[in-house]
């Protein structure tokens, strides 16, 4: 299956999360892990403010977006 790099999804998700004006530094270290078909991005281990991001790994389009009340 060829599509995006962890790389590539670290910046999908940094990159939207800028455009939402959510504060990325306060969402690092990120953690990405790879599904058969979508990478889940994690950002912010800590309770609450917490991004959970689904992103497609053929194309990079975002599926699910969610951060957990603070």
């Amino acid at each position: 299956m060829t599509g995006i790099s962890k790389a590539e999804a670290k910046e999908i998700a940094k990159r939207f999360c800028e455009q939402q004006g959510w504060p990325w530094s306060l969402l690092e270290p990120v953690s990405i892990r790879w599904g058969l078909s979508t990478y889940t991005v994690w950002g912010g281990h800590r309770k609450g403010g917490n991004l959970i991001m689904r992103i497609r790994r053929r194309d990079g389009e975002i599926i699910e977006v969610a951060m957990t009340p603070c």
